[in-house]
């Protein structure tokens, strides 16, 4: 792979939203963030992604709702009280997106100062994390909402 060979880091400074999938720390930049939601009943759409659970109805709008343990290869775990959906909004110069992502827990506003190492990905999943950033004791894998709902992700269309 070709980013293993670079040892340059990307510099990612801003604020981030914190959840968990399983025992990692993932975090998306706050500003595409529209807000956390409960877990509401979902719709199955047919001949969606298998990484699309389906769709939600959010106050009277259709939102795509991606199931990240699918994308990124996880094992499915049972909902539970903290399970959530992060909505967020994505602007890709033609379009505005609306989808949300399944949560496990989301943990925290954190703020990213330094730099970021690359990540060491490939695959339409890999194209969805653009670092690596150390949080005291822990790594967090950044994630580029854009690639993420709109681009090798994506959600098969806009909402």
């Amino acid at each position: 792979m070709e980013t293993l060979a670079r040892s340059a880091t990307l510099a990612l400074p801003g604020r981030y939203l914190g959840f968990r999938l399983g025992g990692e720390t993932y975090g998306l930049e706050i500003g595409v963030v529209q807000e956390i939601a409960g877990m509401l009943p979902v719709t199955r759409v047919p001949g969606s992604p298998a990484h699309v659970r389906g769709v939600v109805n959010l106050r009277g709008r259709v939102v795509p709702v991606v199931d990240l343990r699918t994308l990124f290869g996880m094992e499915p775990a049972a909902e539970t009280r903290r399970t959530c959906l992060v909505v967020c909004r994505v602007e890709d110069g033609t379009e505005t997106v609306v989808a949300a992502a399944v949560a496990d827990d989301v943990t925290e506003v954190m703020r990213i100062d330094g730099a970021a190492a690359p990540p060491a990905t490939d695959g339409a999943a890999g194209a969805c994390v653009v670092g690596l950033a150390q949080q005291g004791d822990r790594v967090v894998i950044l994630l580029d909402a854009t690639r993420l709902f709109v681009g090798a992700g994506g959600t098969g269309g806009g909402a």
